[in-house]
């Protein structure tokens, strides 16, 4: 059997400390036939490639975005460098992982190609642990309307309160599922060209919702392996860059999106949803002014 490659996409705005520690767990890694490729969503900025060029190691590439392209274009951006110079091609692998994803285990990449090869699976997940040990579950169905309004399906609080991610924790094996996560994802690079790549239309929130709608139409295999094991410092780029304010305006963006272009909603729906999440940002704005003592 020919040998794997592996091509992995991660993306840098305000993260050079948590890439660094990526880096070094990559390092070392068991497994040695991979590329990074780092897409800069800033200007440019020395202490990247001081980073970099700091461990002298060839597989290591910074790709410029010039600005901040989001998490689809970048995503996008370093996949369409692995395989332009011929890093990776069909059967490889592609993984697309955060800055703030820890991986402790340095058989890791070993086995997750393993997994795939086994499963068959053109999509990979890994159980993804934040910090207070709650896990960024895959989901096994598609969003909906209802969900999209009641923030379920998104590991947020409602996912909590209703136990949604409950089935989840003490699973032991590979299932197969709907969608994982992108805080870590991996894929045959021939699937995820097939499918069409991340909608470059959303900017950081939904990409995952996007992609596996248009991998289910490809009849594309989407597993999750429990065994695989990541650590995440929840939202740990995020939150250096913005504020809660911030971020509700990025999610919203990324919903209206979804709710006209994916879910194909009536006018009606999307002006309730609308009317909902106003009031919901005027209530985050209050507490936000309160908690900041304005």
């Amino acid at each position: 059997m020919q040998m794997k490659k592996v091509g992995i996409v991660s993306i840098n705005y305000n993260s050079e400390d948590l890439l660094e520690k990526l880096i070094k767990d990559l390092i070392g890694q068991s497994f040695i036939y991979w590329d990074l490729v780092v897409v800069n969503n800033q200007i440019e900025n020395q202490r990247l490639r001081s980073i970099a060029a700091a461990f002298d190691d060839e597989r290591i590439k910074i790709l410029e975005g010039k600005k901040n392209l989001g998490y689809a274009r970048a995503n996008n951006l370093g996949f369409e460098y692995l395989t332009g110079h011929n890093l990776i091609n069909g059967p490889d692998i592609v993984l697309f992982i955060n800055p703030d994803i820890s991986i402790g285990n340095q058989k890791w990449l070993e086995q997750a190609i393993s997994s795939m090869q086994k499963l068959g699976a053109d999509f990979l997940g890994p159980e993804i642990i934040n910090n207070d040990n709650s896990i960024m579950a895959p989901h096994l169905n598609q969003l909906n309307y209802l969900k999209l309004l009641l923030h379920i399906g998104n590991n947020g609080v409602m996912d909590k309160l209703c136990g949604i991610n409950r089935r989840f924790k003490n699973l032991a094996s590979p299932i197969e599922v709907f969608l994982i996560n992108g805080s870590c994802l991996g894929a045959k690079a021939g699937a995820f060209a097939e499918t069409g790549m991340f909608d470059p239309n959303t900017f950081l929130y939904y990409e995952e919702e996007c992609l596996f709608r248009k991998a289910k139409e490809k009849q594309k295999t989407v597993f999750y392996d429990p065994r695989l094991k990541v650590r995440h410092v929840h939202s740990g780029t995020v939150s250096k860059s913005l504020n809660y304010l911030g971020k509700k305006k990025l999610v919203y963006q990324s919903e209206i999106y979804l709710l006209k272009n994916v879910l194909k909603c009536n006018k009606i729906k999307v002006q309730l949803f609308k009317l909902e999440r106003w009031l919901e940002l005027a209530i985050g704005k209050l507490l936000f002014s309160k908690k900041n003592g304005q």
